[in-house]
């Protein structure tokens, strides 16, 4: 019962948190909860399917299907999340009204949603299969996971928006932005795992001694910030180059604002 809690709890937190980051960022749009709950109901929808097809997908490409659809996932959202940050830049008002806000709104919440919601259930499905407790017990663990890891979400979403005005869009886009370029890695990671890179593959450090990645704050720093406690060459430089691309958008942007 306690491990499906902190399974679900954990899961949910990352997204609660995502979409408290995402929401406040987009206060600019109008209707954005609209786009976020349709965001929210395709990407568990979609989640839903890729599980109830999981063993099937996984033996694909020799075995590594998982490790392929996972950097997958996580590159498009990861792109998304840039995407978002790119027209969210495009105006002083802190986000473009445009239908393509919207439609970006849409999706990088829904990639994300995809994401986290897979991993739900495939996690959820083998701590249920592994755990003896009553199935009211197993239930009601995870609704009190997702009830208060949503709470959680809703205090941080309301301590993002007392952020002054001024300072609102850029913090953020730098939380955003380290999300996004944590992704990459992890992406990186996977196609490292799979075999389809075979470079940069030695780890640089171990500080698991100091902050074990496996933990709940090494988990929660790595969702934040990209933590990893043994990084390899090409996940450092996936991160490093990802956070260059953000900056020189977010540059470019600000340069044409001025000419014009």
């Amino acid at each position: 019962m306690l491990k499906l809690f902190i399974v679900i709890f954990r899961e949910t937190l990352e997204i609660a948190v995502l979409l408290g980051i995402i929401a406040a960022a987009t206060k600019g749009i109008k209707n954005r909860f609209l786009y976020i709950n349709s965001g929210v109901l395709i990407g568990a929808v979609g989640a839903l399917l890729i599980a109830l097809f999981a063993n099937r997908i996984f033996e694909l490409f020799d075995g590594y299907g998982q490790e392929l659809l996972q950097s997958f996932i996580l590159f498009i959202a990861a792109s998304m999340i840039i995407w978002t940050l790119y027209w969210m830049r495009k105006r002083t008002n802190i986000v473009a009204t445009s239908e393509i806000s919207a439609v970006s709104l849409v999706l990088v919440t829904a990639v994300s949603i995809f994401r986290e919601g897979i991993e739900i259930f495939l996690f959820s499905y083998g701590v249920i299969s592994s755990e003896s407790d009553p199935i009211f017990s197993l239930v009601l663990s995870g609704f009190l996971g997702i009830i208060l890891a949503t709470l959680i979400g809703i205090l941080m979403y309301k301590g993002i928006l007392n952020i002054s005005g001024k300072y609102l869009f850029k913090v953020t886009s730098v939380m955003l932005s380290l999300i996004a370029a944590g992704m990459i890695a992890q992406a990186a990671n996977l196609f490292l795992s799979s075999q389809v890179i075979e470079i940069y593959q030695e780890p640089l450090w171990n500080s698991a001694a100091l902050i074990s990645q496996a933990s709940f704050v090494g988990k929660m720093l790595h969702f934040f910030t990209g933590y990893v406690d043994n990084p390899t060459a090409l996940e450092l430089a996936s991160y490093i180059i990802t956070l260059l691309v953000i900056i020189i958008l977010y540059r470019r942007k600000a340069h044409s604002r001025r000419l014009v």
